[in-house]
């Protein structure tokens, strides 16, 4: 059996508005750096025993912003993942044959 576990929190934070030209400012001051999310975390286990496994993975992503001005953001989600599979071993030509589900 094993277990495995991370957690992320990114702080981040533009300085100064944006200027692309004298006369287009973007208020970007104080706002979000974009596709950062603030929060990841990550979680997974596995179990074996002789030829066969099963194991599971979770994985959050926090809300993050996809413009510099943060007037467009993406919610948070959760992944999951379940997996198993059979290990044959050698079965005639084949070498290491499994079964992955």
């Amino acid at each position: 059996m094993s277990f495995y576990g991370s957690i992320a929190y990114l702080k981040t934070r533009i300085a100064n508005d944006l200027v692309v030209s004298a006369t287009n400012i973007q208020p970007t001051s104080g706002k979000e750096f974009p596709d950062s999310p603030n929060w990841m975390i990550g979680l997974s286990s596995q179990y074996a025993q002789d030829r066969w496994y099963v194991g599971a993975k979770l994985k959050y992503t926090g809300k993050r912003y996809s413009t510099l001005t943060n007037d467009e953001s993406i919610d948070g989600f959760t992944l999951v993942d379940l997996n198993a599979g059979y290990r044959f071993g050698n079965v005639g030509m084949l070498k290491s044959a499994t079964i992955r589900l």
